[in-house]
């Protein structure tokens, strides 16, 4: 309720944005699997993720 949640895919990456947190996913043989997390923009610059993994 309220919060909005923006979902993007490009054929094997995907981005979530909630008001609060991005995410970043995977498509791996196995399914989609989180490979970031934690994440905020930087301007120009890439995301800063608080966790980093894939």
């Amino acid at each position: 309720m309220g919060d909005e949640i923006e979902t993007e895919v490009y054929a094997t990456a995907a981005q979530v944005r909630t008001g609060t947190d991005t995410v970043f996913l995977g498509r791996f043989d196995d399914g989609w699997r989180v490979v970031a997390a934690g994440c905020a923009a930087s301007g120009d610059a890439p995301y800063e993720c608080a966790v980093e993994g894939g």
